[in-house]
């Protein structure tokens, strides 16, 4: 399966363009020990007629050593759309559910889904489910 080719035909069939900017001066990323190794970090901005949505995004070491810029399906493979409650999501991604952490990524993940829904429809959104 060419998966770079994924991620190009699902921008193409939704109309939307993908643009990312390093960010600079990059700092580390909340999950980073100090001195840890981490990926280039991005903003990235998904475009289409129906709106515009910016988040940020963490490219891997390997493509950082490499020299190597994010690609479509990199980017849109880590989107997703969660549609539990807190207790759900606890359970699903083995987050407990007294932990403030959870509920911060639980609130960052109910943002992310409703900006993705706001400019994909519930069927592309599928589609988007598909990138693997």
């Amino acid at each position: 399966m060419d998966y770079k080719k994924q991620g190009e035909d699902f921008l193409k069939k939704t109309k939307t363009t993908l643009e990312f900017v390093e960010c600079t001066p990059q700092k580390s990323p909340l999950w980073a020990k100090e001195g840890e190794e981490h990926g280039t970090e991005y903003t990235i901005t998904l475009k289409n007629e129906k709106g515009e949505y910016s988040f940020g995004y963490w490219g891997s070491i390997a493509d950082k050593e490499e020299k190597r810029k994010p690609t479509a399906y990199s980017i849109l493979a880590c989107l997703d759309v969660f549609d539990g409650d807190f207790s759900e999501f606890c359970s699903c991604f083995g987050y407990d559910e007294d932990s403030r952490t959870a509920e911060k990524t639980f609130h960052a993940v109910q943002e992310q889904s409703n900006n993705l829904r706001r400019i994909f429809t519930h069927k592309e959104l599928g589609k988007l489910q598909e990138i693997n």
